[in-house]
């Protein structure tokens, strides 16, 4: 994070006394619709994004309030970062090594290019 980013929020956070920070976390994966099972309650299968409750609960408990962000318009990043104290970046598929100049090696995983993207904005 450039540092005067960092110093942006730092100065955010510690300017809500007895307010938890909004802490954003970036989901962790992208779901096909042909990889969902419907059920006869929920929505026809759709693209839709993953979360572990894990990374929202491990934020609360630290004193953040979480807010889950989906990966959106690379534009609209310095917005959000001007509205919350800190990232929370989930795990989820491997980097495309092609994002860092590299090729792809025989034991990378699956890749989800449009969360690279919007991350690394």
């Amino acid at each position: 994070m450039p540092a005067q980013l960092q110093e942006t929020l730092g100065r955010r956070a510690s300017s809500m006394p007895g307010e938890r920070p909004l802490i954003a976390v970036s989901t962790s994966e992208i779901r096909r619709s042909q990889a969902l099972a419907p059920t006869p309650q929920g929505e026809p299968p759709q693209h839709e994004m993953a979360l572990g409750l894990k990374y929202l609960r491990a934020v609360e408990a630290a004193g953040g309030l979480p807010v889950v962000v989906p990966p959106f318009h690379v534009g609209c990043v310095e917005a959000l970062s001007s509205r919350v104290a800190g990232v929370c970046l989930s795990c989820g598929p491997d980097l495309d090594p092609e994002s860092y100049g590299e090729r792809k090696h025989s034991l990378t995983g699956p890749i989800e290019s449009e969360l690279d993207v919007f991350e690394a904005a």
